[in-house]
């Protein structure tokens, strides 16, 4: 099975053939950020040019360049047209439909979206 990059040495087992996925974490490099990088609240590093340079579109993965709270952007998506701009990003844990700490901020919403956009009675344009 494939996993996402977000569940190895996550400190949770995955799978089921022994934990593989938590297998010589110790080994992976500690990532700093050069005096020219921000880092995001995940330890991703991205430009320093990129923070705070377009709220709707964030540059790291949990968001956290543009926003300050992920509530906001969960909020955002619910009105946004159903698209894909919400997807790849990461949640903190319990902000996600099963609990999974790294997931999009659409997952509850994006059915929704999908659903109103299809069913919504519009007037049709020439």
């Amino acid at each position: 099975a494939c996993l996402d990059w977000s569940e190895i040495c996550d400190g949770k087992i995955d799978c089921i053939d022994g934990g593989r996925d938590e297998e010589n974490c110790w080994q992976l490099e500690i990532n700093e950020c050069g005096n020219d990088e921000y880092r995001c609240v995940n330890g991703q590093c991205i430009p320093k040019r990129f923070f705070h340079d377009d709220p709707s579109i964030p540059d790291c993965l949990d968001r956290t360049d543009e926003l300050s709270s992920t509530h906001i952007l969960a909020k955002k998506c619910i009105t946004a047209q159903p698209t894909f701009t919400c997807e790849d990003g990461v949640c903190p844990t319990g902000d996600t439909d099963f609990g999974k700490p790294f997931s999009n901020f659409c997952s509850k919403n994006r059915l929704a979206l999908i659903l109103e956009a299809i069913l919504l009675e519009k007037p049709n344009t020439p």
